[in-house]
């Protein structure tokens, strides 16, 4: 009596144990296999050979409790629960990318290892600042947009002659771009001359400037294949104390100026490992990058307004520039 109460006692517990595996769909654990292991020292305690005279019955039922568990554990990768998006961004924002090249920068941040250096790198969108100027100036109902199959050749209308060429005066340095804005004349006096978007370069114009201490804070490359570079003076950037600075497109290969703008646009690609192309918004460097060389022409902007060219808090408070850039190293 005792050893037929004792099957059916083991029997109906591998049953239930069955049942709620086939309900729960529990995930493989130690506890899985304790069905097995109490059969086992129930036996045992009881000295009977129920096992053996049995083992073909309770075998059966021993692997339809491990198939159960096995098509558990299934159901239960297949019902697995991924991190939300919110989380994975939380996670890349502990974990930023580090990249060696611009060229290898996915989405809108990432950590620029250059020069024994790490660099902070964001992208930031701005509207495009040359497309404003050309409508503005000569074709008003025409739609720019973002050079996309890029060319290097200068694309623009606006003043163009002085855009593509070099001042013929020789050249000055100064110790920093402050230094340098203080040699120039008011925005409120340039802006009273009378500089249409045919001129050519003015006389307050007519100079090569040097500048032996700066640091690059942005850069963007714009429709009519000119590149922004918004430079200044040692962190934190002030408007009084950045300066936009531009790498024009190239003039045609029979221009005096041609093979230095050419050297100057080459040297932004090798240096970045990208050109731009398509990118419709500005790099930005926290630190900024020392810049070791910049050399270029004067040129007064009369359709890019003071507090109007380059990223948020990045904006130069005058309409005076460098452009176009003859030198530039970083």
């Amino acid at each position: 009596m005792q050893k037929t109460e004792l099957k059916r006692t083991i029997l109906l517990y591998l049953i239930s144990q069955l049942r709620i595996r086939l309900r729960a769909h529990q995930t493989v654990t130690s506890i899985s296999f304790i069905p097995f292991l109490r059969t086992f020292i129930i036996c045992n305690q009881y000295k009977t050979n129920l096992m053996k005279k049995h083992s073909v019955y309770i075998g059966i039922i021993s692997l339809a409790t491990a198939a159960t568990v096995i098509f558990s554990c299934n159901k239960n990768n297949e019902n697995k629960v991924e991190p939300s998006s919110g989380q994975s961004m939380e996670k890349a924002a502990v974990r930023p990318t580090v990249i060696t090249s611009i060229a290898d920068m996915k989405g809108n941040s990432a950590v620029w290892f250059t020069n024994g250096k790490y660099i902070n790198v964001t992208r930031v969108e701005v509207p495009d600042e040359e497309a404003q100027e050309e409508r503005a100036a000569s074709m008003p109902n025409t739609v720019i947009t973002t050079a996309t199959g890029c060319s290097n050749t200068f694309s623009g209308s606006a003043r163009a002659t002085a855009k593509k060429s070099f001042s013929t005066s020789a050249m000055v340095s100064y110790g920093s771009i402050v230094s340098l804005r203080s040699t120039l004349q008011t925005d409120v006096y340039m802006s009273a001359l009378p500089i249409t978007n045919s001129s050519n370069r003015v006389s307050q114009e007519n100079r090569n400037v040097a500048v032996t201490t700066s640091y690059l804070y942005a850069i963007k490359r714009e429709s009519d294949n000119d590149y922004h570079l918004i430079i200044g003076d040692a962190a934190p950037g002030t408007s009084a104390n950045l300066f936009n600075c531009e790498i024009s497109g190239l003039p045609s290969t029979s221009s005096s100026s041609y093979n230095t703008i050419k050297a100057t646009r080459d040297f932004i690609k090798n240096r970045f490992g990208t050109d731009f192309c398509g990118q419709s918004s500005y790099t930005m460097f926290s630190p900024p990058l020392p810049v070791t060389t910049l050399h270029g022409s004067l040129f007064y902007d009369i359709d890019h307004a003071p507090g109007t060219v380059g990223p948020t808090g990045f904006r130069p408070n005058t309409s005076w520039e460098m452009h176009p850039i003859s030198a530039i190293a970083f």
